[in-house]
C-alpha cells in the first residue's frame, strides 16, 4: 500500500509529464536511496524541463548539480545548485540553446553527520536547428575582404577573448589573428568563429544566427554548426 507521501510523488511526476514537453522526464537513476528523474534528449530550441527528486525512505541529503558540458576544455559549465533534504522537484536552468548541447544533473549523498557516502549522474542532449537557408561568409572571405569588417562595429585589432567572454588565447590574440590562424582544434574554433561574428553582425549579410548566439555557441565549444553556416555563401555589395 502507498504511503500518502509515495501517492503524492507519483501523482506529482504523472501530472509534470502531461504538461512538459514530450521528451521530459523520460529517464531516472538512483543514488544510495534517492531516484532522480531527467529528460533524455530531444529536439527544441526553447526546452523546459524540470529534474525530480525522491527521496524515498533514506536519511541522507543531497547536494546537486546542474551543468552544461564543455568539450572544447573538457568540463561542466554549472548553471545551479542547490541541497535537498526531501523531494523537489526543480526547474532546469538551460538558458538559450543553439546546435546541440550535452546538460548534466550531478549528485553527492550525504549522511546524518555529513559525511559523503556516494556520487552519481545523468547526461541529456538538446539540439535547436538553424532555420534553413541564409548566408554566410568564409574565414577566406574575411581574412581577404579587411574592407568589409567596418558595417560589423569589429576591427582586426579586437582581442578575441573579450569580444567573445573567453579565455582560450593570449591577451594580445586578435581577431585579425584568428581569422588568418589554420589548423584545428581551438584554431579551428578561433577562425570559425571569427568569421561567424562577422557574418552575424554584418547589416548585408542574412547569416542563420545572431551575434549574441554565435558568441554563445563559441563559448560553449559549438564550432561545428558555425562552419556549416559560414559556408552558405555570401554577397556583400
Amino acid at each position: 500500500m502507498f504511503s500518502n507521501k509515495r501517492f503524492f510523488t507519483i501523482v506529482t511526476v504523472i501530472t509534470l509529464m502531461a504538461l512538459l514537453p514530450t521528451a521530459a522526464l523520460a529517464a531516472a537513476f538512483s543514488v544510495d536511496g534517492w531516484t532522480i528523474t531527467y529528460p533524455s534528449s530531444y529536439s527544441s530550441c526553447n526546452p523546459v524541463d524540470n529534474i525530480v527528486f525522491d527521496k524515498g525512505d533514506t536519511t541522507n541529503y543531497i547536494k546537486y548539480r546542474f551543468l552544461r558540458w564543455d568539450y572544447t576544455t573538457n568540463r561542466g559549465i554549472e548553471l545551479g545548485n542547490g541541497i535537498l533534504y526531501d523531494d523537489a522537484v526543480v526547474p532546469f536552468p538551460y538558458g538559450s540553446v543553439t546546435g546541440t548541447l550535452t546538460f548534466v544533473v550531478d549528485v553527492e549523498v550525504f549522511n546524518t553527520s555529513g559525511a559523503l557516502v556516494t556520487k552519481g549522474g545523468q547526461q541529456w542532449k538538446i539540439t535547436c536547428e538553424p532555420p534553413p537557408g541564409g548566408e554566410g561568409c568564409t574565414p577566406g572571405y574575411w581574412r581577404n575582404h579587411f574592407e568589409d569588417w567596418p558595417p560589423t562595429g569589429y576591427s582586426p585589432a579586437d582581442i578575441f577573448d573579450t569580444v567573445f567572454g573567453t579565455a582560450y588565447f593570449t591577451p594580445t590574440y586578435t581577431l585579425g589573428q584568428a581569422i588568418n590562424q589554420g589548423g584545428g582544434g581551438l584554431n579551428r574554433l578561433a577562425r570559425h568563429g571569427t568569421a561567424a561574428l562577422l557574418s552575424a553582425a554584418h547589416p548585408d549579410v542574412d547569416y542563420p544566427y545572431t551575434v549574441a548566439e554565435v558568441i554563445f555557441m563559441v563559448q560553449a565549444g559549438m564550432i561545428d554548426p558555425l562552419a556549416a553556416a559560414n559556408e552558405l555563401g555570401c554577397h556583400i555589395p
